[in-house]
């Protein structure tokens, strides 16, 4: 019976425990301290599962753990006891062990988190509960220097951000929006640590010139330089089709090549908010991705986004029969309407928003699901009759549910480019099965087909789906040979760069046995080679063997694993790539950059709704540095564990825990 060496445990504890001096360290994670004198397996295998739950089952060394089983075995990771509660003889008082980073932290968090404006510092209330503790603490904390304080806790997260993403490849996002006059810029990067996924908000810029490509590139690389951030690092940007973000993503090759002509400087505007229309693309969009196709920084469309256009050029025959239902919604606000609502309880219907997604759809599902309350409604007032709309409203609603699907999933928390072309594929799929009849279905396929070559054209978007087996396996036709050559020269381009700004690694003494190479062929005492020879005789092209490098050769295998089926849910692309690490580190290395890059911008667009909380009447005397602050903190949240304890460090001395009494 032949084993494989790589699927033995024995073969993967050496792997993951490497030896250093004479210790053995755990290599799973970059951190983790665990370092036996002895490699023994059961422990370093117990050790993975009690310590890297996640990784035991990606790198399958053992009996697979429920989620169940790592959500218990990481609560008690995280466990502490932080406080108690000790009734005394005056049943009135209590005594109380706080932890000054989440006491003062709850605070920060009511300013940032939870939209309290600076002045709830002043409220009596508030004092009565705050003031013993602060005076045990010895904190002195106002509505004057919270706003320090808020100003210290954002710099402790741009600190964090910036250890992060040191010397890593970054996928970037980034959109504009406009609220209360104030243009801003909004900038964010997501990225791979081991098994963790990391989404990162670098900052809003408001922008005082009208938007240009220009002066996008100007604040987007200014912005990641104080991160640290080099150019080098851009490796993919995921933007809509709006102009100025193709544009400004052309000029962040821009800055990389330093090769590009004054033509992609021209002024371009961006259309205020009222005048939006997801269907305007810049007519140089083709000019901004052939000047960016072999570069290392690759546009990548919101799926969304685009899924947006493919309802925008199916229903664009049909806008004039829309717009008379809109406005039909629309009057069902009028006061004497709204009471017959209430009193049978049907929702109003959504009034349609061009920057929103499934706007149209939304408002059409409201209406066929109470088909005869509107229909009863329509023949007690004429001006709200809507029996000539139905037949169009309900092959609409049957024609779209798909497209609306697929933006649901689009909205996940984490969604890989591969995740987003499968719900893009069943969309297609589905809708290809609609009746003949309807008046949707032949223009929704064409659009879909257009706009996924689209898509297609990029390479950070095809490497995802070269790594995910549900996609590319062995026999699928998803890709063409030579798409395949080039995604795996574009991946090998990749390692290059990641290894290029890596710390050298010690070179290992030269081997005392040499393994003769094909490409070096076998020379005969009288001079003669016979794969040269074989080469000039039998083969097309170069005169001598090319022996593609390892990497590249491993690269190329993959198009021939295993096929995993769609339908597979409980399939994972992120663990299925970690598990590479086992049979080649590098390529693990690749598989994290080229996950990260954004399918979508629907969390940057899910930032600008907490902008919309921040940015707030009350706050428009704020100035823009204690609004950008608070808006840091708020959208980086899951850093203020680390954050908050650095910020009080600078901001009052560093203190142990203490025992607070009120008396």
């Amino acid at each position: 019976r032949v084993v494989v060496m790589e699927e033995k445990i024995s073969y993967k504890v050496r792997k993951l425990f490497k030896k250093e001096g004479d210790v053995y360290s755990c290599c799973v994670v970059d951190g983790c301290d665990y370092q036996p004198r002895t490699l023994n397996q059961s422990n370093c295998v117990r050790h993975v599962r009690d310590q890297h739950p996640k990784e035991f089952n990606a790198l399958e060394l053992g009996k697979r753990l429920s989620d169940n089983d790592i959500a218990a075995i990481l609560a008690k990771k995280r466990a502490k006891y932080t406080k108690f509660i000790n009734s005394v003889d005056d049943k009135s008082t209590v005594v109380v062990r706080l932890n000054r980073h989440k006491f003062v932290g709850g605070l920060i968090k009511m300013i940032t988190l939870h939209s309290c404006p600076f002045s709830c510092l002043s409220w009596e209330g508030l004092r009565d509960i705050i003031d013993p503790g602060l005076e045990a603490f010895k904190i002195k904390l106002n509505r004057n220097n919270m706003s320090e304080l808020v100003a210290k806790t954002s710099e402790a997260v741009d600190r964090i951000i910036s250890q992060e993403v040191n010397l890593d490849l970054l996928a970037f996002k980034f959109d504009t929006t406009t609220k209360m006059g104030r243009s801003v810029l909004g900038v964010s990067v997501q990225f791979f640590k081991e098994l963790t996924y990391k989404n990162r908000f670098l900052g809003v810029i408001e922008l005082t010139a009208r938007h240009t490509a220009e002066n996008l590139m100007t604040e987007i690389t200014s912005l990641a330089s104080t991160f640290g951030i080099g150019p080098w690092q851009f490796y993919s940007a995921t933007i809509n089709n709006a102009k100025n973000g193709l544009k400004s993503n052309d000029c962040i090759w821009d800055v990389q090549e330093d090769e590009v002509t004054a033509q992609y400087f021209e002024q371009e505007s961006v259309d205020d908010e009222d005048e939006y229309d997801p269907a305007i693309v810049d007519p140089k969009v083709a000019l901004c991705e052939e000047a960016l196709k072999g570069n290392n920084v690759e546009c990548v469309r919101c799926g969304a986004h685009t899924l947006t256009l493919v309802v925008k050029d199916a229903t664009k025959a049909f806008e004039p029969d829309l717009k008379r239902v809109t406005d039909v919604v629309k009057a069902y606000r009028r006061s004497e309407f709204t009471l017959r609502f209430r009193h049978t309880g049907t929702p109003m219907p959504p009034i349609p928003n061009a920057t929103n997604w499934n706007h149209y759809y939304l408002m059409t599902r409201a209406l066929c699901h109470h088909k005869d309350f509107f229909s009863e409604l329509g023949e007690m007032h004429p001006e709200l009759d809507l029996s000539s709309s139905w037949p169009l409203l309900e092959e609409y609603l049957i024609a779209f549910e798909p497209l609306y699907d697929a933006s649901i999933a689009s909205q996940a928390a984490v969604c890989l480019i591969s995740d987003f072309h499968l719900a893009w594929l069943k969309a297609c799929g589905r809708v290809t099965r609609l009746d003949e009849g309807n008046r949707f279905k032949a223009t929704i396929l064409a659009s879909m087909k257009t706009r996924l070559e689209t898509m297609m054209a990029s390479l950070a978007y095809k490497a995802v789906l070269f790594f995910d087996p549900r996609l590319s396996y062995a026999g699928s036709r998803l890709f063409k040979d030579s798409e395949k050559v080039a995604v795996v020269e574009y991946l090998c381009k990749i390692f290059e760069k990641i290894e290029s700004h890596e710390s050298p690694a010690p070179v290992p003494p030269p081997s005392q046995k040499s393994t003769p190479s094909m490409a070096t062929g076998c020379t005969d005492s009288d001079g003669f080679d016979l794969d040269e020879f074989i080469t000039e005789t039998m083969s097309v092209g170069t005169s001598s063997v090319s022996e593609p490098n390892s990497l590249e050769k491993k690269l190329s295998s993959i198009q021939f694993q295993p096929r995993v089926a769609a339908s597979d849910t409980s399939f994972n692309l992120i663990h299925h790539c970690y598990a590479m690490k086992m049979e080649d580190e590098r390529l693990w290395k690749i598989a994290r950059v080229v996950l990260a890059a954004a399918a979508t911008q629907v969390d940057l667009e899910q930032d600008f709704s907490q902008f919309n909380l921040v940015y707030t009447s009350l706050r428009s005397r704020l100035s823009g540095r204690n609004t950008d602050n608070t808006l840091n903190v708020e959208l980086n949240r899951d850093l203020l564990p680390t954050a908050i304890p650095i910020a009080l460090g600078h901001f009052c001395g560093p203190s142990d825990e203490v025992l607070a009494e009120e008396n």
